[in-house]
């Protein structure tokens, strides 16, 4: 490297072990700014201007600064899995106790001698189900709406 050539470093590591592909990965790092901080060396001692090589400095800024719309963002990351959550627990109760419930208390042979045919039953007890999670799933998302519009004037 004092004679201003290229120099090769052979780094030896195992490719199985996660502690030696970690190790490869610092050592790598250390190396290139090591082989920058040579380049720059060697370029200015020649007078040319460092700039050279970073011909395109990148600078991220947001659109908007403010924190409530950092809460707006976090909330429609988390609205998706909310509509999932809120629409499986809501008529979770209703839906065990329209089956086994019926089954210990013994009111679903009754039920099966009635004229109503099996599909039928099955359908009430789905619509039964479905009603019990579009209602809880609205209250709940009425509810965080009015949480977090309360909130960010506060």
């Amino acid at each position: 490297m004092a004679k201003d050539k290229m120099s090769e470093i052979k780094i030896i590591y195992d490719s199985e072990s996660t502690n030696s592909q970690t190790a490869l990965d610092v050592v790598e790092d250390i190396i290139n700014s090591y082989k920058d901080e040579v380049v720059k060396r060697r370029l200015k001692a020649k007078g040319i201007d460092i700039s050279i090589l970073k011909p395109i400095e990148v600078k991220n800024e947001p659109i908007n600064k403010e924190k409530a719309n950092q809460g707006a963002l976090i909330l429609t990351m988390l609205l998706p899995l909310y509509l999932i959550i809120y629409a499986i627990t809501g008529p979770m109760a209703a839906a065990v106790d329209l089956g086994a419930g019926e089954k210990e208390r013994g009111t679903l042979e009754p039920l099966l001698t009635t004229q109503a045919s099996r599909m039928q039953l099955l359908f009430g007890k789905l619509f039964a189900i479905t009603i019990m999670g579009i209602i809880g799933t609205t209250s709940s998302l009425t509810g965080l709406y009015i949480a977090f519009k309360y909130s960010m004037n506060f």
